[in-house]
């Protein structure tokens, strides 16, 4: 009974974003008379090199997921294991409902490789059903809503979480705060531009002083997919108390 006029969405279509693959190389140089008469040792440290190469790597690409996220944090409230249950749940229902997915989107958490004992540590502190392994750590993450994945290497930006080198002194803590990442399985791609492995070089310069190197390099990185909501990185501050809420001290929301 009107003379309105119809309103009508219509479509922009995104920029495009460029994604230039990082080159990550390696390269050791030996001396030809060591390697003569000390070959196991030259294997050895390549192995070194290769593992060393492979740290560099993850980091780079855990630094990539965090710098592509909507970085959010949460605080410390009771104990490790309800912090972070919390926070999973939180985070797994907002991405459900700002993408509007429904439960049955599969959802990949990125975790430090020591939280599950973290876990296992905090649950025994409790009143009830106290001891607990890793399995049945991973189970109660996966009950929650995610896939976990354990990354072993540590992002190179805030709270690191690797440990030092042990010292004669009191033993090393857990860090008390967890980097972790949070989105929709396939938000993130790896752009995998293979590798480039020359193996043992030499040259005229390298043979005037009797050694050779070893050299090879990779080509990747991260791109986001998803839209900015499918991915959170989320710093959470957390201890391993086993402290649970009292009657009188309950949740404040």
């Amino acid at each position: 009974g009107t003379y309105a006029t119809k309103s009508c969405l219509s479509q922009t279509c995104l920029e495009y974003v460029e994604t230039a693959v990082t080159i990550i190389s390696h390269c050791r140089e030996y001396g030809n008379l060591n390697a003569r008469a000390w070959p196991e040792s030259v294997t050895f440290e390549n192995e070194l090199t290769m593992a060393q190469h492979a740290r560099t790597a993850e980091e780079y690409l855990l630094d990539r997921i965090k710098a592509q996220s909507l970085n959010v944090t949460t605080a410390d409230t009771y104990s490790t294991t309800h912090d972070m249950i919390y926070a999973i749940t939180r985070a797994a229902s907002g991405i459900r409902y700002r993408l509007r997915t429904g439960g049955t989107v599969r959802l990949r958490a990125l975790l430090p490789s020591w939280l599950p004992d973290m876990m296992v540590a905090d649950i025994a502190a409790t009143q009830f059903d106290r001891f607990v392994n890793r399995a049945r750590v991973t189970q109660i993450l996966r009950d929650a809503g995610v896939e976990p994945t354990f990354y072993f290497d540590t992002p190179t930006s805030g709270t690191t979480q690797g440990f030092a080198d042990e010292t004669a002194s009191a033993l090393d803590d857990f860090p008390d705060v967890v980097q972790w990442a949070l989105f929709v399985e396939g938000a993130f791609i790896h752009v995998d531009g293979g590798s480039l492995e020359l193996g043992l070089v030499r040259d005229s310069t390298l043979n005037s002083t009797n050694d050779f190197q070893m050299f090879g390099e990779t080509f990747e990185n991260v791109a986001l997919l998803g839209p900015a909501q499918s991915a959170l990185w989320i710093t959470s501050t957390v201890c391993p108390s086993g402290e649970m809420p009292s009657l009188v001290t309950a949740l404040t929301c």
